[in-house]
């Protein structure tokens, strides 16, 4: 059985497309990256660098494969009594699912990644700071506001004693963070 001409072209066009969104830069040529950057920021750059077809040999087997894969699925829709056009939206639709599939994996290996390379004591060693430095901050700013809302701002004690925690609180953390900030750099 042949496919339309029209379902042919359709494939051709899909299968290129997908195919270049399916592999990695490192397996794309230079032109290839190019025309997918441009097609990212949608500027006049896609008319220029699209008009280019250098295509690499990773590309052309991925765009020949998912060609083939199509026809494939398509033929065996219209044998189980699918038209050609509905069947050519159900191969689109399969490979795309697929392609989702294959993004959500990538994302889980890259945050198993993440949190199997993690460092629990200097994750521990953070958190201590920051726990301490805010309650250093709170305590520091009660004091201070105890003796301010006792002393100057008798009437409005309860004010200045929150304003005060509420600045050391603010201390405390900020000291935290560049205590953070300074472990950070220190690591690379």
């Amino acid at each position: 059985m042949e496919l339309g001409k029209e379902t042919i072209e359709n494939i051709e066009k899909f299968a290129t497309k997908e195919a270049t969104e399916i592999l990695n830069n490192s397996e794309l040529s230079i032109f290839e990256r190019l025309t997918k950057k441009g097609n990212q920021t949608k500027g006049n750059f896609v008319k220029n660098v699209s008009k280019l077809k250098v295509r690499s040999n990773e590309t052309k087997e991925a765009i020949e494969e998912l060609r083939a894969y199509m026809e494939e699925y398509i033929k065996d829709m219209i044998n189980h009594g699918v038209s050609e056009e509905v069947a050519f939206e159900m191969a689109k639709e399969k490979i795309a699912a697929e392609k989702e599939k294959d993004y959500e994996d990538e994302v889980t290996e890259k945050y198993k990644e993440y949190y199997n390379n993690i460092d629990m004591a200097r994750q521990e060693a953070l958190g201590l700071y920051f726990a301490g430095f805010t309650l250093l901050g709170i305590t520091v700013g009660s004091i201070i506001g105890l003796l301010l809302g006792l002393t100057v701002f008798e009437k409005s004690f309860w004010i200045t004693f929150g304003v005060s925690i509420g600045l050391g609180t603010l201390m405390g953390i900020s000291m935290a963070m560049l205590k953070n900030a300074a472990i950070i750099m220190k690591d690379k």
